[in-house]
């Protein structure tokens, strides 16, 4: 018998909440880096150079749903993008009426920067700890990838390109 089919329902909540108190305590101890706060953005427009990130170029209706706002505030949200040089918009290859907006160079390389500088900070607390510890660390974050990876397929909306997908239509362009 399996250690999973002795633990019960009481056990399995409990360490549930477990790890998400010690992922909450995490992110409370963490300062955030340089990096971010150099950052001068709004929440709203960082969501967007992420998603686009993630995605690629989508239509302006694709990032309003995302973001669960009206076409007119992600409309101004992108404009203001627009001028900082960090978004473009772009005509779909496959339907020229279709406007899609993506990221510039520029852009991407902050969203890239944003990126290394989390994994600079991680890098260097995986450094504090012992072998053994990082490679309980590494077990776990296997489980939890693999994890991810199961919800994701069981719900493919939620999955990296599903929205570029859906907004290019099947064209695939």
């Amino acid at each position: 018998m399996s250690h999973e089919q002795l633990a019960s329902p009481d056990e399995r909540s409990a360490l549930t909440r477990r790890v998400q108190d010690l992922q909450a305590e995490m992110f409370r101890s963490v300062r955030p880096a340089r990096e971010w706060l150099e950052v001068d953005l709004t929440m709203p427009q960082l969501k967007v150079l992420f998603l686009l990130y993630a995605e690629g170029p989508v239509p302006m209706s694709r990032l309003a749903t995302s973001l669960g706002v009206t076409l007119s505030t992600v409309t101004g949200i992108v404009d203001r993008l627009v001028e900082h040089g960090l978004v473009q918009r772009q005509e779909d290859p496959g339907d020229r009426r279709l406007v899609l907006c993506g990221l510039t160079a520029r852009a991407n390389e902050l969203v890239e920067h944003l990126h290394q500088a989390g994994r600079l900070r991680l890098g260097s607390v995986l450094a504090d700890l012992s072998l053994d510890e990082l490679r309980t660390v590494a077990a776990a974050m296997e489980a939890l990838a693999a994890a991810f990876g199961r919800q994701a397929a069981a719900d493919p909306g939620e999955q990296p390109g599903a929205l570029a997908a859906a907004g290019r239509g099947s064209n695939g362009g």
